[in-house]
């Protein structure tokens, strides 16, 4: 791209990202006060505990990279202790990342309203797999879709320039960074086209030029990894971090089956509709065939055939394919490249595209009056089921207090202001189920006895015994339990 980006598009994008995130993340949002979301809320719950000087790993554990919690805990700094300013923090990584889209648009078509347009298509496909917002998908993707702008750019110029941008080999390294402090195979849609490059600059006998960009990439990667290697290190908790990061989802990996070994005809359609943001390689990848760049074709391939063999092999998240979206702005340039072609039966196939497309846009746009409904139903607070049980517990003792159970809990200590007394404060079973290190590492912690009051879902088997042989039931309510130390 040669334009220059005016100010007022640049503002535009900056309103983009800041009424996006403001009507659909509705876990940080303002206009939400009392939703916390799911995933979200164990990284919230993270991020304030961090915020309030306590360690990710060491006082609270989660199996993501700590990337996430230093976002949340940034947002909760910036913004005195409440979650609104985590979604400050958004909006400016939304900004870069739709801006990483313009100017992707803009390589195939220097036009503000096209560039707009691809804006627009492209927010409401991703609306599906945005969630609640703040998941680390989202952190990654400003990163991963610049990295993408620069392999698009490289390889669309590289006939007349064969030497491949030292600082775009530094991106790639930061955008390493990124995904390994979040979740690693979040890398992988740019993986391909890395290779690509390194195979060409091999074709070209670049070697010098690729040391220099090994060098600059694993500067870029220090630069996101080295501050908190040294943080986790100096507060002795640097073991902890690598198994929370890797090691705990290494075993967690090993016992996930793929969804397809129990998939109904239903599941493989959802998975079609939610995983769009991957599966449009391949569409791209016929367009480009068809256009005899093979090239291309080959990179796009690659690319969708890594993160297949990705999504299959495990379970199929919604969020997960997020860090895809940058290749829905490289699927609509392909297709109204299609389009303006000449040729009929390029036309029938990009109006068959486009039909698909616009079929998605439908569907997908119905989700964004969802946001009314959360508005209306987390504007205040209501009570949960297990709400009334907390009164039970004397204000001076809920510092000794710790929940056991499901997703039902993960939204719990933000919204009573609390910190649990154990770093396994949520999802226990499901964590423990997975890891027979962190299984029992969890047993260990509730035999310790230091929390004196535990509410419970029905749920309990990993702690069962302890909770026989040291607490007493002081209440039940629907499927909750409260317990108590015995004296």
């Amino acid at each position: 791209m040669n334009r220059k980006i005016k100010k007022t598009e640049i503002i535009l994008i900056m309103c983009f990202s800041i009424l996006y995130v403001l009507l659909f993340s509705y876990s940080t949002s303002p206009l939400f006060p009392y939703y916390y979301g799911g995933d979200s809320a164990q990284f919230l719950t993270i991020g304030k505990a961090w915020y309030l000087g306590k360690v990710p790993y060491i006082d609270l554990f989660d199996h993501k990279g700590p990337f996430i919690f230093w976002i949340d805990m940034l947002g909760f700094r910036l913004a005195n202790g409440q979650k609104y300013g985590v979604a400050f923090v958004q909006c400016f990584f939304l900004f870069f990342s739709l801006m990483a889209f313009y100017k992707i648009s803009q390589l195939f078509y220097e036009n503000k309203a096209y560039g707009f347009m691809v804006l627009i298509i492209t927010l409401i496909i991703m609306k599906r797999n945005y969630g609640d917002g703040n998941t680390v998908e989202e952190y990654c993707i400003p990163f991963i879709s610049w990295s993408f702008y620069e392999i698009i750019k490289y390889w669309k110029g590289r006939k007349n320039n064969s030497e491949h941008c030292i600082i775009a080999g530094g991106l790639y390294g930061v955008t390493f960074g990124v995904c390994l402090t979040t979740r690693i195979t979040n890398f992988i849609p740019i993986c391909a086209g890395i290779l690509f490059i390194f195979i060409y600059l091999v074709y070209k006998k670049k070697y010098i030029n690729i040391l220099k960009n090994i060098i600059s990439g694993l500067m870029g990667s220090g630069i996101v990894i080295i501050p908190f290697v040294i943080y986790f290190a100096l507060k002795r908790g640097l073991y902890e971090c690598i198994y929370g990061t890797l090691l705990y989802n290494f075993e967690y990996a090993e016992g996930r089956k793929s969804w397809l070994l129990t998939a109904s005809g239903n599941d493989v359609k959802l998975y079609f509709l939610l995983y769009i943001l991957s599966l449009s390689t391949f569409i791209i990848s016929i367009i480009a065939l068809m256009k005899k760049k093979y090239d291309e074709a080959g990179l796009y391939f690659l690319t969708g055939l890594l993160e297949q063999a990705m999504y299959l092999s495990g379970d199929a998240f919604p969020q997960y394919p997020l860090v895809c979206v940058v290749q829905i702005p490289i699927m609509i340039n392909y297709l109204t490249d299609l389009l303006l072609d000449k040729k009929w039966e390029e036309m029938l196939l990009g109006l068959i595209s486009v039909n698909i497309l616009s079929l998605l846009l439908i569907n997908d746009g119905s989700l964004m009056i969802e946001s009314f409904d959360y508005r209306k139903n987390f504007k205040s607070k209501t009570d949960r089921e297990w709400e009334k049980m907390l009164d039970e517990i004397p204000s001076n003792e809920k510092n000794s207090f710790v929940a056991y159970g499901g997703n039902e809990f993960k939204e719990l200590y933000l919204l009573e202001d609390l910190m649990p007394c154990y770093k396994y404060f949520v999802i226990q079973e499901w964590q423990g189920n997975l890891s027979p290190e962190t299984k029992i590492a969890i047993y260990d912690t509730f035999a310790s006895k230091q929390a004196k009051w535990i509410l419970t879902d029905n749920e309990t088997n990993i702690i069962q015994d302890v909770l026989k042989n040291n607490y007493v039931q002081v209440d039940v309510a629907e499927n909750y339990c409260l317990y108590t130390l015995k004296e």
